[in-house]
């Protein structure tokens, strides 16, 4: 009797004012009987049969899961409270209901609050319509439909002829969602194209640079040390040149003092080698940015400084 005034409730919530499929007018006869078993092997039956609308789909999943708590299966009782929420999620059960049935449908809730509802959107395209899931945490949706032409969901995306309405059906067929596509974008694609409103300035002008992608950045501090490596080079070239001078007199000079003078060479020789290779590998970065920064070389070439433990380099297509 319990059972009977569970169900009870649940129907007198659903109103009688419209028509059932066969399958599921059966299966709500079945549960006036106090037939649960029947009306769980129906409710299944009517789903697999196909061709139901939401709101008959979200109905079965409403009785489906009432049912499945009554027989004391909870769990599959929650997974059909999940479906119907993920269709609606404003979807209440009737005044009254047992607390049975409300501890699995306030545990559905959470999960469903947790994973989101389906959704999905018509973006239409000239003639065309792009149907995209963009949500559908039960994988629910399988196949777009539209005027009696049935299309597959490819990841969650389908092409189909511009219509009014588009159906999002379940793997048997069963409509999930039913989809308007506003009725002017739905006619044939005019010679003339579509209305593009014009950009404001701020778009069309390109974004500013940042500071390390600008060649100036890297150009600089490379000038800066190829030209004391230069004076360094230069330096300890000329220095050299006394030195060979001296040594072609060494009689007047003493040992200690050319020694000091190649110890000094050496030294001039070594920094301004190493400021002359910081100066060459700092070029590298502004050469590329600015190569990269003239409109008519964009697309002869495609240059991107890298940046490794030991040093920087280029890389890119030519």
């Amino acid at each position: 009797m319990v059972k009977a005034v569970v169900i009870a409730i649940v129907l007198a919530g659903l109103g009688s004012a419209r028509a059932d499929s066969p399958k599921l007018a059966e299966a709500r006869a079945a549960i006036d009987q106090v037939r649960y078993d029947d009306a769980q092997r129906l409710l299944v039956d009517a789903l697999a049969a196909g061709g139901h609308s939401p709101e008959d789909v979200r109905l079965i999943y409403q009785l489906a899961a009432s049912t499945a708590v009554v027989l004391g299966q909870r769990e599959l009782g929650e997974q059909y409270y999940r479906r119907w929420l993920a269709l609606d999620p404003a979807a209440k059960l009737p005044d009254g209901s047992s607390p049975k049935l409300a501890d699995a449908f306030v545990a559905a809730q959470a999960y469903m609050a947790a994973h989101g509802r389906l959704t999905v959107r018509a973006k239409p395209r000239g003639s065309q319509v792009d149907v995209i899931v963009e949500s559908d945490p039960l994988h629910m949706a399988a196949a777009a439909s539209a005027d009696a032409t049935r299309v597959a969901l490819v990841d969650g995306r389908a092409t189909l002829t511009a219509t009014r309405a588009i159906a999002i059906l379940d793997e048997r067929g069963n409509q999930l969602v039913v989809l308007d596509v506003p009725v002017e974008l739905t006619g044939p694609a005019t010679s003339t194209g579509p209305t593009v409103a014009p950009r404001p300035v701020r778009d069309v002008l390109p974004p500013s640079r940042p500071l390390s992608r600008r060649w100036t950045t890297w150009a600089v501090p490379s000038a800066a040390f190829l030209l004391a490596g230069a004076i360094l080079g230069t330096l300890a070239i000329t220095q050299q040149e006394d030195l060979d001078d001296a040594i072609g007199a060494s009689g007047e000079h003493f040992f200690s003092e050319i020694d000091g003078n190649h110890d000094t060479i050496k030294r001039n020789a070594t920094i301004g080698i190493a400021l002359g290779s910081v100066g060459a590998v700092l070029a590298i970065p502004a050469a590329v940015f600015f190569l990269r920064g003239r409109g008519p070389q964009r697309g002869r070439l495609s240059l991107q400084p890298v940046v490794h433990s030991t040093g920087i380099g280029v890389a890119g297509a030519f």
